[in-house]
């Protein structure tokens, strides 16, 4: 059986943390609660202004703790436009190289990155 989640209920804009977390705590509380077999599908229809942030927060997250095709087995996505598309695409791709590496090789590149944003400060 596939649980619908209207994420307009919840946010009008897939742009900020706040939305993103408040869109986590919903998914996670419907997983939890999920029977063996049963799947989300989750509809965007209505939301506008999406960021690759939110989906971070919102969804890719989730590839931290379980193998891509679960994920896919699990989440179905719905009613994005165009830009969310995008935005949930790149993210989700991003997820994907992120948690394949050890955690020696994540620890590394989020040091590479505070390094980066020291020097973009200079």
């Amino acid at each position: 059986m596939e649980k619908q989640i209207q994420i307009g209920n919840y946010t009008k804009s897939g742009f900020s943390m706040q939305d993103a977390q408040i869109v986590a705590k919903v998914i996670d509380q419907e997983l939890n609660a999920l029977a063996d077999g049963d799947s989300l599908l989750l509809d965007f229809t209505g939301v506008k202004f999406y960021t690759t942030l939110f989906f971070n927060t919102a969804l890719s997250r989730l590839l931290g703790n379980m193998p891509l095709d679960e994920y896919h087995r699990l989440i179905h996505v719905i009613g994005l436009t165009e830009v969310g598309q995008n935005a949930y695409k790149h993210s989700l791709a991003n997820a994907i190289d992120y948690y394949k590496m050890t955690p020696e090789q994540r620890k590394q590149q989020q040091q590479d990155m505070v390094d980066f944003l020291d020097d973009e400060q200079e």
